[in-house]
Formats: C-alpha cells, structure tokens, sequence
C-alpha cells in the first residue's frame, strides 16, 4: 500500500514539472525578444546591466524587497517549515504553488492533487473566515446550509436557476424540486438531497480540521471588506448567480468600516480559533492585492475606489492586530504586486515615464 502510494505522489510530482516545462516554454516563444534599435536608451541598459537587469540593480525596487525580506527574517522563519497550508482569496493559491517543491504543502498533498486550491480554505473576508474557523470548531454542519423549495416554479425557469450554479453535487435530481446550498465554501456548491450536503460538508470539515491540526506555518491572505445575504439573512461569501440574486433580493453587506475596533476584534477571534485548532503553528498574513472587480459599496462606489478603500482598511486592522501580537507576521504582498511595475517608471524609479503619466491622465480626464 506505501509504495502505490509513493508512485502516486511520484507521477503526480512528475506530472507537475512536465507541466511547468510547458508554460516555461510557452512564455520564452510568447517573449522573444524583439529587434532594438541600438541607438535606444533599451539597447544601451540591456548592454550595461543585462537583458534581465534593464534597470540598475542597485536602486531596483526588487532589491529592496530583499533587504526587506532580512530585516524581517522571512527566510529564517520559513526554512524550517515542513507543511504549510494557505488560507484566503485564489491569490493564496500562489503561496503554495511557489512553496510546494520546497516544503510539504498540505492542500496538495491531502487534497488536491493536481495543485488546484483546496475548496476548505478558500476565504474572502474577515466575516467568511470568523465563520468559517467557528464552524470548524463547533462542528455545526447544519449552520452551513441555505434550503430554497422549487416548487411551483416552471420547469424551464428551474432548469435554467440551476444551470446558472457552476458546482452542482454528483448525480444532482430536478425532480427533488430542492435548491440546497453549501455556502461554507468560497464557490457555492448546490445539492438536491440532505444526504448529498452531508456527505460534502462532513468531508470539507474533515479535510480542514487535519490540515490544519498537522501544519507547522500558516499563510492567511484576507482580500474584501464585505459579503452578500439573501433576504432570509443567509451568508454568501460571494455573489450567487444573478437569476438567484433577483429571487432571493439578495444583496452587498459592508460592516461598519467606521469601527475598526470591532473588525481587530473579530479578526483576533479567528487567530485564537486556528490556534484552537492547531498546535501553535508560525502564523503569516497578508493581504491579497487581487483587485475587488466583483464587489460594489453600499454607497455605490467605484469599483476602483471601492478596491483602494477596501484594501486600505483592512490594512489598518491587520496592522492593529499584528501590533497586539508579536508573534505574527505581516507579509507585504499586497505592496510589493502594486509596487512592482517597475516599466511604467523612468531609469531613476522615482518619476512616471512620460507617455504612461499621458496615459493616465487622458484615461481619466477625457
């Protein structure tokens, strides 16, 4: 049985790196590099620094992330680590696949085996990972579930509210005239039968409560600031489809983001729950700089405004809570991603390249 077992890992292992051979090759065809003209300012930094350092190394934006990663330790604090997980938005994604051929990463090992996130720790906001650790403690399955009857619904107008959900349970019946609905997960998955619901949440439950019992270090990657309940004042982490959405009236929440002291509080109640859970593992957080697309304020803000206020907010509350407890760690991930751009800058990194400040300014003025 251990060497099925070793075989499997080892086909999916190597799987995975013909797969990455792929994209590498892929993204050297995709950026060739093309013809310079060599009386260019390009030419003349690709023939100073090299073609991977077109700006000085010294000043680079990347260099200081370096110098950042030591005072912080980051490295030191990793390097012992033998099975991380990653809880938060798909951005959390990238923590473990940069992490897995270093460190046992326990979504892919436990479950899923191709490097897809695992659906368990999937987050979106502080709310959704209150609820979600909450759950894991208390166990209450029934707390996860959203029952909707399809009676007296047409069939074509049936058939088409259930076709507008992506995750549908394996051998999902019409006929039940039933609309159950897992909202423990990030992507909501439907069932038409009870023993169907909790045949998955006991299994979601079960995966959650290992991975995080057996980790050593913890990624926590927060993204929003609000969430969406329908009009029985069920939780959705994000929106439903649009043909339940106008059915169910469901609509956007935004806690209070005046009162940061209750958000501290509510995200230092989720820490004390892992921590319940686990056996005092290294904690890092980070906030996830995906931009809030899908989001609108209650306040109708611009999807633009909404991201930065959402994001900065929470920045402040992670802050507080980091400060209340040294033995956090803040991982500036969201900083470093919308810092990075370093080709929208002159060679000097302080000052927007003509062209792009043009750009910005047509874009929003005109």
């Amino acid at each position: 049985m251990s060497q099925f077992i070793f075989m499997k890992k080892f086909f999916f292992r190597l799987f995975n790196k013909i797969y990455r051979e792929i994209q590498n090759t892929i993204d050297n065809l995709i950026f060739y590099p093309r013809k310079i003209k060599k009386r260019s300012s390009l030419y003349q930094n690709i023939i100073k620094y090299g073609v991977l350092r077109i700006f000085p190394q010294k000043n680079s934006y990347f260099s200081y992330l370096k110098v950042l990663g030591k005072e912080l330790k980051l490295n030191i604090k990793i390097k012992n680590s033998k099975k991380i997980i990653s809880m938060g938005t798909c951005f959390a994604e990238q923590i473990h696949l940069y992490f897995r051929e270093k460190h046992d990463v326990i979504e892919n090992v436990e479950t899923n085996r191709l490097g897809f996130a695992a659906d368990w720790g999937r987050i979106t906001s502080i709310e959704h990972l209150f609820r979600l650790t909450k759950f894991y403690i208390d166990g209450d399955i029934d707390n996860q579930l959203v029952l909707n009857s399809l009676d007296g619904i047409e069939y074509s107008k049936k058939l088409k509210l259930i076709k507008s959900f992506r995750n549908h349970s394996s051998g999902f019946e019409l006929n039940n005239n039933k609309l159950i609905i897992d909202n423990s997960r990030e992507h909501l998955m439907i069932h038409s039968s009870k023993s169907s619901y909790y045949k998955t949440i006991i299994n979601h439950l079960s995966c959650a409560r290992k991975a995080i019992q057996n980790c050593d270090t913890l990624f926590l990657t927060l993204g929003q600031t609000g969430y969406f309940q329908d009009k029985k004042e069920n939780f959705y982490a994000i929106k439903p489809p649009s043909l339940f959405s106008e059915q169910e009236s469901v609509k956007f929440v935004e806690n209070d983001i005046t009162d940061i002291k209750f958000h501290i509080e509510k995200l230092e109640s989720c820490i004390e729950n892992l921590r319940n859970l686990s056996n005092n593992p290294k904690i890092f957080i980070s906030l996830s700089p995906v931009p809030a697309y899908a989001y609108f304020g209650l306040n109708k803000k611009s999807i633009l405004e909404y991201h930065w206020f959402s994001k900065s907010f929470l920045y402040q509350v992670i802050n507080n809570v980091i400060s209340n407890d040294k033995t956090l760690n803040y991982i500036p991930t969201f900083e470093s991603t919308m810092s990075a751009n370093v080709s929208s800058l002159n060679n000097d990194l302080r000052h927007l390249k003509t062209g792009f400040r043009e750009k910005i300014f047509d874009s929003l003025l005109n």
